[in-house]
């Protein structure tokens, strides 16, 4: 028998036991179309290119070629009328660096555009906090929701009791190099019940396996 299971073992080091790399099904992804100033085409082995001027505290106009000139600069040097948009400026930069790390993903249990059904699935955890923290329950099931519905350009509106949340499909890979494909989502928000307020954060999620639940990784927040 051990010279069996040594013949065994020697045939498969040589050849018929090789395990053969498992080649991506799918490459990353980046929604080139909704960052605003970026002039270059996405590569994840490129910073991004950009072409973007905002006004600054000191009356001079600041203008943007890089994420690392956006990154380098406080808020406390942009008027406050503009705040929001270098926030948003800033947001889109780190989820282009989240696209830059990824690799392509050998397994993907997460699609390439964005429907009714597939942000019905989506955890409560994408939405802004209310105070109770983070859940589980599914968008779809949530008390808080009470319409979904088509906002245009490939976006979803989710509407609450309190806000107006808008759902965009990002950037897409392997982000932490485990083989599973990843999503950032951008959400953006207003409150129903203020004239003026809301914010804006990315949401990365993931899908283990088929059919199973979507997962909240972590918040990208400007």
């Amino acid at each position: 028998m051990r010279t069996v299971l040594l013949s065994l073992a020697l045939a498969c080091s040589m050849a018929a036991c090789a395990q053969t790399p498992v080649a991506p099904v799918s490459a990353p992804w980046f929604n080139a179309r909704e960052f605003a100033g970026l002039v270059s085409t996405p590569a994840p082995d490129q910073p991004a290119r950009l072409d973007f001027t905002l006004d600054a505290a000191s009356g001079r106009a600041l203008r943007f070629t890089d994420c690392a000139q956006a990154n380098a600069t406080s808020g406390d040097d942009i008027v406050p009328a503009e705040y929001s948009v270098f926030q948003l400026l800033k947001l889109h930069c780190a989820a282009y660096e989240r696209y830059r790390a990824a690799v392509g993903a050998r397994q993907s249990n997460l699609p390439d555009t964005l429907d009714e059904a597939f942000i019905a699935q989506l955890p409560e955890a994408i939405l802004p906090e209310n105070g109770s923290g983070p859940s589980m329950v599914r968008i779809g099931d949530s008390p808080r929701v009470e319409r979904i519905a088509k906002s245009g350009g490939g976006r979803w509106e989710i509407q609450t009791r309190d806000e107006q949340v808008i759902v965009t499909r990002f950037a897409q890979g392997d982000f932490n190099h485990d083989g599973v494909d990843d999503m950032l989502l951008r959400v953006g928000w207003r409150y129903l019940d203020a004239l003026d307020g809301g914010g804006m954060m990315m949401v990365e999620i993931t899908r283990r396996v088929p059919g199973g639940a979507i997962e909240v990784v972590s918040r990208i927040r400007p």
